[in-house]
């Protein structure tokens, strides 16, 4: 008996280790240059652990990093090969798409076979919708509900989902519910019931708002139901992006949704017309009477054709509906915008921007002259300076240095002395051949290229610069290191773009009046490859010495709360929360971003990752105890780094990415999901709890 328990165990060991061998041969290995249904199943694991990827069954650049960082957070070697390892722990995490993954055929250096473009499918649910959703992942956003025996357009088809367009919309949906051409008809499918007319991509057109005198819902998607993200005004202009009979997708402030068609004037051209406001009046929708501008001096009043310009450190300045730190930001001004200036007074000033009245603080304006100012006639005796926005229907100096400007690059245009149709289109042509945003409208950027070097000919190929940000590899970071040294700034050349390099590159932003992001976009890359950038020793306005500082909460506010049980439950993505560091005395403000296992947060405003980052004295992946502010109001105790990685939903807050901040977890859920970092996070927030209380936290 005793030989024969013996055998036994060993046998059950044999059989373990048959298994794990087993399991350990189950997945192929992928790497870069791979492509096909694995790569896809991969692909979309990955973005059901909220990993921001494309699902195009395709192993490229992009994917090597996601992979990347999914490896570097699990402790795994980080080489960007997907290998046993790295997919076992994968589909442990996201074991919906495990299965499919250990079935599909074996990835091959040519096109994905289920890589497809354009295959029409009619939508074969048993009779109820199907969820269009964000990701391919059943936890994610649904953002829109399809009829059953809609057609729509399949453009990457995976075993588990496919990747489809509707009615303007991309997204994913479940492949199980689809019927292809050829398919056995075996389950009879209802002609498509009848829809709106799809909203075809045009490229970009300018309309205007042409409502009864309301403003226009700026929409989530085509649907009357669908989030309002913002109203846009009777009057304004809109880029229009896309085109159907019911709905159009639109640009407006920089925010894209859809609006009704029939509340658009696409004959309008865009030509400015001064509001005529009281200086002193409340706007109609706000809460609280509007106070005097200025208490010990009467407002400068300014004129409804006063010219200004933001002038902040680079960041964006909020418009608010009243004069207050609290009142609603109803659009963020970049540095540099044009804006007209209605009345100004020592804290607040009431201007216009693209249309929208509302309150900037006046210490972000600078005036550039009197109510002798008029928007058709600059006074700047350099014409090449840039002092507002041109468009249609603007005459003067600058106007004509644009015009000549353009004519000596090869654009078709003459020198008019008035910005007609003509210029319009040049400008347009311009800005698509150099990387700008194509309104045909000549702001700061389009006079910055324009006075560089680097400005492309209408006869050059259109600019091409890869976006490139934190982790990325290859010549073309070399080629970004290489050219930001050049110009002093303190970076290494060694082909990865690391902490050096993203510090090099918001540093250069910030010299260049570019948008300060950390990422180095087309536009960044065109400034700094065309010879036109400023160097390092550029001066900039440095932060101010009492930036951040706070009052630090009392111990007695202080609530140490569970994140899965306290926390999560009554927070959401983009509500924003107070850090306190207790050993600098600094404040700043994040923003959650995505809520997992811990918070993915990012800085609200540059100033705010200034803060962060002279609190914390580097940019690191050390972990600091600090104190947060919950948009409760409630205090607690967590740990973070301020590292940037992966992605972030702002663009121009110095950072390139997002941060993770950890609150209290049960160590044995720590251990299992997060064995390395996430448990070193758990063990000094309780030695710092322990420190500042007394209490011990099992």
């Amino acid at each position: 008996m005793k030989h024969a328990g013996r055998w036994k165990r060993l046998c059950c060991l044999t059989l373990v280790l048959c298994c794990l061998w087993q399991s350990a041969l189950a997945y192929d290995k992928l790497e870069k240059g791979a492509s096909g249904q694995q790569v896809l199943i991969m692909q979309q694991a990955l973005a059901s652990l909220n990993y921001g990827i494309e699902t195009d069954g395709k192993y490229g650049p992009a994917t090597e990093r996601v992979v990347k960082a999914f490896q570097r957070k699990h402790d795994l070697t980080v080489d960007g090969v997907a290998g046993n390892k790295t997919l076992e722990l994968l589909y442990s995490l996201a074991p919906g798409f495990a299965q499919a993954a250990s079935a599909a055929p074996a990835p091959t250096a040519a096109p994905a076979p289920a890589d497809i473009s354009g295959v029409p499918a009619v939508v074969s649910t048993t009779g109820g919708s199907l969820n269009l959703r964000r990701r391919a992942s059943g936890s994610a956003d649904v953002i829109a509900t399809i009829p059953f025996g809609a057609s729509l357009t399949v453009t990457s088809r995976g075993a588990a989902w496919c990747a489809v367009y509707y009615d303007g919309l991309t997204g994913y949906v479940m492949t199980q519910f689809l019927r292809f051409p050829g398919d056995s008809a075996a389950t009879p499918v209802p002609a498509a019931a009848p829809t709106a007319q799809p909203i075809t991509p045009i490229g970009q057109l300018t309309a205007q708002v042409a409502t009864p005198g309301g403003s226009l819902n700026l929409r989530e998607a085509p649907r009357d139901n669908a989030k309002v993200r913002l109203t846009i005004p009777q009057g304004a202009y809109v880029t229009v992006t896309a085109r159907g009979d019911s709905w159009c997708g639109v640009i407006y402030l920089g925010v894209s949704g859809y609006v009704m068609s029939k509340f658009l004037n696409f004959g309008a051209s865009p030509v400015f017309t001064a509001p005529t406001l009281t200086p002193t009046a409340a706007p109609a929708a706000s809460p609280t009477p509007l106070p005097t501008l200025a208490p010990t001096a009467a407002p400068v009043i300014v004129g409804a054709s006063g010219v200004g310009l933001v002038t902040t450190s680079g960041g964006t300045l909020n418009l608010r509906e009243a004069p207050s730190d609290t009142a609603r930001v109803i659009a963020q001004l970049p540095n540099a915008a044009a804006i007209t200036v209605l009345a100004k007074g020592d804290a607040w000033s009431s201007v216009v921007y693209n249309g929208m009245k509302g309150y900037v603080m006046s210490r972000f304006i600078t005036v550039l002259g009197s109510a002798e100012i008029t928007e058709n006639e600059p006074q700047d005796e350099d014409p090449s300076a840039f002092t507002r926005v041109l468009k249609k229907g603007m005459t003067g100096a600058d106007v004509t240095w644009v015009q000549e400007r353009l004519i000596s690059l090869g654009y078709a245009l003459a020198a008019t002395n008035v910005y007609d149709d003509a210029t319009f289109a040049a400008v347009k042509a311009f800005q698509t051949k150099n990387g700008l945003t194509a309104d045909g409208l000549a702001g700061s950027q389009t006079f910055s290229i324009l006075k560089s070097g680097s400005a492309r000919a209408a006869s050059d190929a259109p600019l091409s610069y890869a976006t490139l940000r934190i982790d990325d590899t290859g010549d073309g970071v070399k080629q970004l290191q290489s050219d930001l040294k050049a110009l002093g700034y303190p970076v290494t050349v060694n082909g990865t773009y690391d902490v050096g390099t993203h510090n090099a590159v918001v540093a250069f932003q910030q010299r260049n009046s570019l948008v300060i992001s950390g990422i180095a976009d087309g536009l960044t890359r065109q400034v700094l490859h065309g010879g036109g950038g400023k160097p390092y020793s550029t001066p900039v306005s440095a932060l101010p010495a009492d930036a951040g500082k706070m009052t630090a909460p009392a111990v007695s506010q202080l609530k140490l709360l569970h994140w899965q049980n306290e926390i999560k439950p009554a927070v959401k993505a983009g509500q924003s929360f107070t850090v306190y560091d207790p050993n600098t005395g600094l404040g700043w403000t994040l923003v959650f971003y995505s809520l997992g296992r811990h918070a993915d947060s990012q800085p609200a405003t540059w100033q705010d990752t200034q803060i962060m980052n002279k609190s914390f004295g580097s940019t690191s992946w050390n972990i600091h105890p600090v104190y947060v502010k919950l948009p409760s109001g409630q205090w607690t105790m967590a740990t973070m780094h301020n590292r940037p990685h992966l992605y972030g939903t702002i663009a121009d807050n110095g950072f390139g990415g997002h941060l993770c901040v950890h609150f209290l977890r049960d160590m044995a859920e720590a251990q299992k999901n997060d064995p390395n970092y996430g448990v070193n996070n758990q063990v000094t927030l309780r030695n710092a709890w322990k420190a500042l209380t007394g209490e011990t936290i099992n």
